[in-house]
């Protein structure tokens, strides 16, 4: 009886391995047919969608010349749809992937009237369409990768999809979702949209966000004084981190009016960016908080004074350097190495008449600022 068993176990499992085996074969067959049919595809489409981006139209407006552009495409454009619902239906998703492939490979190489063509392209072919549909699907992976793929595409159909996504509960998709919406929108046309929707940013998101708010420049200033107003803690600072690091003196007035309500962590984020915008009319605020109970706001402000470069605080941070210790008084001589030559002629005065621990600090100020205009 058992010997009958362990043959009849042995069968089956040569029967599962021979079944396995051939399906791994056909499965690998059928693979390198699929990469060649599209690889045919590819090269169908790369001599047809070329020569429409580049038909040209009468000078004029540029409305008219769109849409003398669309017509002129139509007959060809009609063709090249149809072309898609034809063959076996076997390689028809296939040919949709050849030609959205090669209008996504054009995209990152042109720019200006031509980006624009090709946004329409992605559009009659019912491409963006597809995506769209793909941002409700219950898989994280696949709504990310069609936000990322409309981003490429460049239509404003997707928008609203797209700030829909911003509140996914997947980090990844909602980072995805942002940044196809800058691309789209620009950074003065969806960031405002971006921040008000977002409940929270992360580490990463910030990162990324940041990059572009930088090269944007004064274009992100209005959109980020608006993202002040965010119900997310996590939105509002990273506004007010970035409206510094544009030195943007807007933020000054909303963060002085709002200042005693703000949590710990925000206020010191706020005195940075307050001290960063280099107008002096932040003085008051700035000097009140040097003389905080807590440490860390203290610090801040004395940074800030640093940042600010006034030479009339030169005082205030010379006496705090001399009368507190670590760490207030490593940031008052940092603050002092930034008001040049005032502050550098009081850490010289502490470095020559000082003892202990202020001293101490104003010798290794000194030093590193030496080392500075040495390696300049």
């Amino acid at each position: 009886m058992l010997t009958t068993v362990i043959i009849w176990l042995t069968i089956g499992f040569a029967f599962f391995l021979l079944f396995l085996s051939v399906w791994l074969v056909i499965r690998k067959s059928f693979g390198v047919l699929r990469e060649r049919q599209l690889n045919a595809y590819r090269k169908r489409y790369l001599a047809v969608i070329p020569p429409l981006l580049l038909i040209d139209t009468p000078i004029g407006p540029v409305e008219e010349s769109k849409r003398a552009w669309q017509t002129a495409i139509a007959f060809q454009l009609a063709a090249a749809a149809r072309s898609f619902h034809t063959g076996p239906r076997l390689w028809r998703g296939v040919q949709h992937e050849a030609a959205q492939s090669v209008l996504e490979e054009l995209s990152g190489t042109i720019s200006g009237e031509t980006r624009h063509r090709i946004t329409y392209l992605f559009e009659q072919f019912g491409f963006v369409r597809r995506q769209i549909a793909h941002l409700s699907d219950r898989r994280w992976w696949v709504r990310g990768e069609a936000a990322r793929r409309l981003g490429i595409m460049r239509s404003r159909q997707a928008v609203p999809a797209l700030v829909r996504l911003l509140h996914d509960k997947e980090k990844d998709v909602r980072l995805s979702a942002s940044d196809s919406l800058l691309d789209i929108a620009g950074v003065k046309g969806a960031l405002s949209q971006v921040l008000q929707n977002l409940t929270t940013i992360t580490q990463w998101m910030g990162v990324q966000l940041s990059k572009r708010i930088i090269a944007a420049g004064p274009a992100a200033i209005s959109p980020l004084l608006a993202g002040l107003e965010s119900p997310s803690v996590s939105v509002r600072r990273f506004a007010i981190r970035m409206l510094g690091e544009l030195r943007a003196p807007e933020v000054i007035d909303p963060l002085s009016t709002h200042f005693g309500s703000m949590e710990r962590e925000t206020q010191i984020l706020a005195l940075h960016t307050l001290g960063r915008c280099g107008d002096e009319k932040v003085l008051d605020l700035l000097l009140q908080n040097t003389e905080s109970q807590d440490v860390g706001i203290r610090i801040a402000a004395v940074m800030a004074l640093g940042y600010l470069g006034a030479p009339s605080t030169v005082p205030r941070l010379k006496h705090i350097l001399l009368e507190d210790r670590l760490p207030v008084g490593r940031a008052a001589a940092d603050a002092l190495a930034c008001i040049k030559p005032t502050g550098i002629h009081a850490l010289i005065t502490v470095a020559d008449t000082g003892t202990g621990h202020a001293r101490a600090l104003a010798l290794e100020q000194l030093d590193e600022s030496s080392l500075e205009e040495t390696a300049q």
